[in-house]
């Protein structure tokens, strides 16, 4: 199955095919969170309505006291521990903290019967690039309770004795968390295998950036444009976009890419791996970074106040993105440049486009058209991010209104505004049309994922039961009447 998405075969034989996006913490399910016994029977669902493509978000262990973005990941590597978590009844939005400490008490159990195991001796040889690292991180900041940058300095530092004096300490806790990743993983890779079984494609979304409080950052503070002591002069973010009129401030370190060239990108050619392992396809979040990025210096009062910096992308396509092209999507949306499509071109994997962003002033050029959409790019009704198509519609004014209007042929607030939408987006010519749930079932603000900026109650919607049941006829049709529906 994988490079599937630079040959993608349409039930018709046009190549033409669909997927959806649903969250893993959204699936329907047992506990606080669906975890991960949901995947088969939501993967076979799927299949059958003929949709082969399952997108999901970032799976690594969330940060919990400052919010639960998988976008600020505690790891690239590692799985959270929630993906465990999935006994008791059914909450109606996700239950973090409920789901993270069911997952620990779930991992630990299963870490116990590991220890001493050839199984956990093979995880830990397989991927010794990342996982000692991490075993040493976590037990740390569960102890010390506070980002690494905040540490004692020994620690802070990775001084070698003082992190050989704490390893052999914390020995017997470091194996266990360790372990834990090696049950985590075999879980995965079970619902992996049925994912795959229902000839379902997975894929994957790797964010551009680690967490500063990451085990990626302390394990390789030279790969990061860090002070000594940990902390950064400059972070990432975003112009003004669409989605703030400010531009989006991120927080995380920026790149040293000179010490990224100088040791051939291995940490990224390690961490796009992983991925892959996880995945079958991966989308590239923020792919314009590989061409410049937005550096915003830490005080500055808001993002706006940022600059573009280049960055080494034709290097990062040649060393670690030639390879597994075909098994990427490129997240080109934002200040894109010639040169980011060059560079998309020369990494030979398909571009993105949001019909939301279709009616702006360039309304009647835009590529975010459904009609107007190239072939090589995947469209999508929402995102993560934005809100859904039926808020969206609800909240247009002016000029953007209008356009809709005219392009619809109806008034936006009129029912069935939004699966006259979602038709054209599968009537398009993009070879991959991505919806989201909630547009299929036209649901509103309450169904929204994330408000970029707001970093509590987001990342907490959960698909109702009956709501999935009534979904699914929906996406059958849909997929059936574009040509898009792929024969099992």
């Amino acid at each position: 199955m994988p490079g599937r998405l630079s040959g993608a075969r349409g039930g018709t034989g046009s190549g033409r095919r669909c997927g959806v996006l649903l969250p893993l913490f959204s699936l329907p399910g047992a506990g606080p969170i669906g975890g991960l016994g949901g995947v088969g029977r939501w993967a076979r669902a799927l299949a059958q309505t003929g949709h082969s493509v399952w997108q999901v978000l970032p799976p690594g262990p969330t940060a919990g006291w400052v919010g639960n973005s998988p976008y600020s990941a505690l790891s690239s590597f590692a799985l959270d521990e929630a993906w465990l978590g999935d006994e008791g009844v059914p909450t109606e939005r996700v239950d973090w903290e409920a789901a993270r400490r069911l997952g620990a008490a779930r991992g630990r159990r299963a870490a116990r019967e590991l220890i001493g195991s050839d199984d956990l001796a093979a995880f830990r040889a397989a991927h010794a690039a990342w996982v000692e690292d991490w075993g040493l991180y976590a037990v740390l900041r569960r102890a010390l309770g506070r980002p690494w940058y905040d540490w004692p300095e020994g620690l802070r530092d990775r001084a070698p004795q003082t992190l050989a004096a704490r390893r052999a300490a914390n020995a017997a806790e470091v194996d266990l968390e360790i372990a834990a990743q090696c049950a985590i993983d075999r879980a995965w890779q079970r619902s992996r295998g049925e994912v795959r079984a229902a000839g379902v494609e997975w894929m994957g979304d790797l964010p551009f950036y680690p967490a500063h409080d990451s085990a990626d950052v302390w394990a390789h503070p030279g790969l990061f444009e860090l002070r000594p002591d940990g902390r950064a002069d400059l972070v990432a973010g975003c112009p003004p976009d669409a989605y703030s009129d400010t531009g989006q401030y991120w927080g995380n370190p920026v790149y040293r890419w000179a010490a990224h060239r100088a040791d051939g990108f291995r940490w990224w050619a390690a961490r796009l791996g992983r991925q892959l392992e996880l995945f079958d396809t991966a989308r590239l979040d923020h792919f314009r970074g590989l061409a410049a990025t937005w550096q915003i210096p830490a005080r500055a009062a808001s993002a706006a106040e940022g600059s573009w910096v280049e960055s080494p992308g034709d290097a990062w396509v040649r060393q670690v993105g030639s390879g597994v092209a075909g098994r990427l999507v490129a997240e080109d949306l934002g200040v894109i440049t010639e040169e980011v499509h060059a560079l998309r071109r020369r990494l030979g994997a398909p571009g993105s486009r949001v019909v939301q962003f279709a009616f702006g002033d360039d309304h009647a050029e835009s590529e975010h058209l459904p009609e107007r959409c190239p072939e090589d790019r995947v469209l999508y009704s929402s995102t993560h991010d934005s809100p859904t198509l039926a808020e969206w519609m609800g909240t247009l004014e002016g000029e953007e209104r209008s356009r809709l209007q005219a392009w619809l042929g109806r008034p936006v607030r009129e029912p069935g505004a939004v699966q006259e939408t979602v038709q054209r987006l599968y009537a398009s010519p993009a070879r991959l049309v991505v919806v989201t749930v909630q547009d299929v079932l036209g649901l509103g603000r309450g169904a929204r994922i994330n408000r970029p900026g707001e970093a509590w109650g987001q990342w907490e919607w959960r698909l109702a039961e009956a709501d999935l049941e009534a979904g699914l006829p929906r996406l059958e049709e849909l997929a059936t009447a574009s040509g898009r529906r792929v024969a099992r």
